[in-house]
């Protein structure tokens, strides 16, 4: 399957930015004393983050792929090359396979 490079690596400054984000928005909504500093995370958690967080991705687009080819009309799919495997991926897509790859994942 074809990877277009600007998926090959994501900006660890933006995942540290939404974690940092994250974890500041649960400490203001919790009840406990906030006198405590933020959590840190080190450059080798951060980066096995950032690449889960990409492997994830990547695994959705490819089986919400499979699920808008599945939709399309079965009388199309033999006109179409089998080596022609992109589709139009719609939210309903997204949203039947998102349970299933948070399970496996």
């Amino acid at each position: 399957m074809y990877h277009s490079p600007s998926l090959s690596s994501w900006s660890q400054a933006t995942i540290h930015e939404i974690f940092k984000q994250t974890w500041t928005a649960d400490r203001l909504s919790s009840l406990e004393a906030t006198s405590e500093p933020p959590p840190k995370i080190n450059d080798a958690a951060l980066h096995l983050s950032v690449e889960y967080l990409r492997l994830f991705t990547i695994e959705l687009i490819h089986r919400a792929n499979e699920a808008a080819g599945g939709s399309e009309d079965k009388g199309n799919s033999k006109d179409k090359d089998e080596t022609d495997s992109e589709y139009l991926i719609e939210v309903r897509h997204l949203q039947k396979v998102a349970p299933g790859v948070l399970l496996d994942f």
